[in-house]
């Protein structure tokens, strides 16, 4: 019975996994196209009420799904990783697999029979539009680099990069009894025939032999590093990027290595010393046949089809749910640029004990001594060794750090809260899943550029981006999503029908975004002054920000210095809530004022927060650098997709804003008890508002 006809009927299956291992998958129904009720873990015993047996390739848990499926005359099933894994093996990243491949014959490494990969690879031949759409993909990995696994060190050997594409062979070295080894009918042997042969058919060239990571870490045995030394060849010990080797090699030799493949891809001439799925098929120099192969002439658009696009399941690690591989593509996109972008960073300085459990999280790194905490000339002096920048949480940074920088010629990237930030106040410890990490300077000064201002001047904002805008706009709307996401209740008010409503949210009055934002006026106090004077009709309505309402930030909270300017004082409604009921908002450098833009109000400030100077609001101060006029959806691409880094809780995994909003809308539902730090520094907080309010 083939895997479409089990899933004709997947409801009334039970389906037995053969090791504790595979059954601890994640996701491993969604691969399977099961209900999450259908799987059970069968080690031994009566296996005669089960329908499927399911093991991984060819380990004992394959071979003992196999076992039971003939004693019981019933199907199995073997899994295998897929071609495009994760970031980084699991035993590097512990990463749950992005796809898994599917047979119900064999399995796609071991030639020594008939697998359900050579079935399709028949089955894909003439299928015009099949074939083209592999074409798009091919090119799609090859442009973004992607490969089975993608932690990779940034950059080639110098003299890797100063060789010329025509003097270089690619010889590829694999660990030793792999399956994919044995399974590709070859021995000792064949790896000593291919190093041979490349430097027999190739004199006066330089034999590069590329190790296996796990060769290279020690883990594992390979077959060519002592012979290779032997025989002069040059080695290939960093963990390169694959797209980034065939740029220096015209040939590639190789036993079963699905790097063979890739090269075939890239365009390689490609020698199989043993027989991987790719071989066999005419488009390889091949030293061994198989007979099952001869018949088909595949191009190699088909071949990728079949492998790529039918044998291969992807899901999507966040949802659980199934997934297209144009997802998995883009997610694998989003997370190699940011690891590229973590490995090249350095020691973080003045980061909060309590936050350094999320940032060690969202910047997690490998192969670099992981992330390393200090303050001050030594945070610099550490840096300047490294050779790496210094992050520092920005609003912490002082005189002295930016000159202890500057001595050892150390740059200073700049940590902040990102705009979604959590369910839940920061000052109340409540851990961030969102950070934004400032190349230039940091979003909320004005005075200097930011790496949000740059992407707001120059990024070209493509159709699918801003489409991908629109949909975040619409679900933070629909979903009442704002930074700190603290549960309100709506507040009536009975409010006039005859004069213009205009909201003004506090702010903390020692907030480094009112110390660089604004020109003129300091405080929330001055603004309402200003605010009322200029508008002496409005029915005006203040609510304290909500750090200085918990007791935790100093703010403007006095009712009877507020009603001399406002016409109302609220203090426990939901800030959105109040943007609803507004006509206008008008604030100094509040994020309120961005959150309003995304309901379609008006919004006036008074200071240059982000999201002012770019033709959205009625501003009082200009910015000679922002000049250029932004749609509601471009400021919301760069400012909450572009920008910022989002970080899963659920899977401990990078993501998207989509993502965060997610489980912000979970927790909401379902809220999880807050730990003793958090319910000390609350009630904390309520004793010092208490205090303040008493004086």
């Amino acid at each position: 019975m083939e895997i479409a006809a089990l899933e004709a009927n997947n409801a009334d299956l039970r389906v037995g996994v053969t090791s504790q291992g595979l059954a601890r998958i994640p996701n491993l129904n969604a691969f399977l196209g099961l209900p999450q009720a259908g799987v059970e873990l069968v080690t031994g015993g009566d296996g005669r009420n089960f329908d499927l047996f399911v093991g991984w390739g060819n380990k004992e848990s394959g071979r003992h799904a196999r076992r039971m499926a003939r004693r019981f005359e019933k199907p199995f099933i073997l899994l295998e990783d897929g071609f495009l894994r994760s970031m980084a093996p699991k035993s590097v990243s512990g990463e749950p697999p992005l796809s898994l491949v599917l047979d119900d014959l064999g399995i796609y490494y071991d030639a020594s029979e008939a697998s359900r990969l050579e079935t399709m690879v028949a089955a894909s031949r003439h299928d015009a539009s099949l074939a083209d759409r592999a074409r798009q993909v091919m090119n799609t990995l090859r442009d973004r680099k992607l490969s089975k696994y993608n932690n990779f060190d940034p950059d080639l050997a110098d003299t890797l990069a100063r060789s010329e594409p025509g003097d270089n062979v690619l010889v590829v070295d694999q660990t030793r009894g792999d399956n994919s080894v044995t399974g590709a009918l070859a021995s000792d042997l064949d790896f000593l025939d291919m190093l041979q042969a490349a430097f027999d058919e190739n004199p006066g060239s330089n034999i590069w032999i590329k190790l296996h990571p796990e060769v290279v870490a020690g883990r594992k045995f390979g077959y060519l590093q002592d012979i290779g030394r032997r025989w002069k060849a040059r080695f290939i010990t960093s963990n390169v990027n694959p797209w980034d080797l065939f740029d220096h090699f015209a040939r590639c030799y190789t036993v079963s290595s699905q790097l063979g493949f890739e090269a075939l891809v890239a365009g390689r001439e490609v020698r199989c010393f043993g027989l991987p799925f790719y071989a066999g098929w005419g488009l390889t120099s091949d030293q061994k046949t198989c007979a099952r192969r001869n018949g088909f002439r595949p191009r190699l658009e088909e071949l990728f089809a079949a492998a790529y696009l039918r044998y291969s399941r992807y899901v999507n690690p966040y949802t659980g749910s199934p997934a297209t591989l144009d997802e998995i593509i883009e997610l694998l996109s989003d997370w190699s640029r940011i690891y590229r972008s973590n490995q090249a960073l350095g020691p973080f300085a003045y980061i909060s004990p309590w936050k350094r459990k999320a940032v060690r999280r969202m910047f997690q790194k490998t192969g670099v001594g992981g992330i390393f905490f200090a303050n001050g000339r030594r945070a610099a002096r550490r840096a300047a060794w490294q050779g790496r920048p210094l992050t520092a949480w920005a609003s912490k940074i002082g005189p002295d750090l930016e000159q202890a920088c500057k001595r050892n010629g150390v740059p200073l990237y700049r940590l902040e809260d990102g705009f979604i930030r959590s369910v839940g106040l920061g000052t109340n410890f409540h851990p961030p899943m969102s950070l934004i990490l400032d190349t230039r300077g940091i979003y909320y000064n004005s005075a200097e550029p930011s790496d949000l201002e740059i992407i707001l001047n120059e990024h070209p904002f493509e159709p699918e981006l801003l489409n991908r805008a629109r949909r975040l706009i619409d679900l933070m709307v629909e979903n009442n999503i704002s930074k700190y996401n603290v549960r309100q209740q709506p507040i009536q008010l009975d409010l006039p029908t005859d004069r213009r409503i205009v909201f003004v949210p506090g702010q903390v009055e020692t907030d480094a975004s009112l110390l660089h934002g604004s020109s003129r006026l300091r405080g929330t106090k001055q603004l309402l002054k200003e605010i009322r004077r200029a508008n002496p009709d409005a029915y005006i309505i203040y609510k304290p920000h909500p750090d200085v309402t918990s007791g935790q930030r100093p703010g403007l909270q006095r009712p009877q210095v507020v009603s001399r300017f406002a016409d109302v004082y609220v203090e426990d409604a939901c800030t959105l809530d109040l943007i609803s009921k507004a006509d206008e908002v008008h604030t100094l450098t509040s994020l309120t004022g961005f959150e309003a833009l995304l309901r379609g109000k008006e919004v006036h400030c008074y200071g240059m927060p982000f999201y002012a100077g770019w033709g959205l609001t009625h501003d009082r101060e200009t910015c000679p650098r922002r000049k250029r006029t932004l749609t509601l959806e471009q400021l919301v691409a760069g400012a909450l997709i572009l920008y910022p880094r989002y970080h899963d809780p659920k899977t401990n995994l990078p993501c998207g804003p989509e993502i965060v909003i997610q489980r912000i809308i979970e927790e909401r539902a379902d809220p999880t008890p807050v730990s003793t730090l958090i319910a000390a520094r609350e009630r904390f907080g309520l004793l010092r508002r208490a205090i303040i309010r008493g004086r």
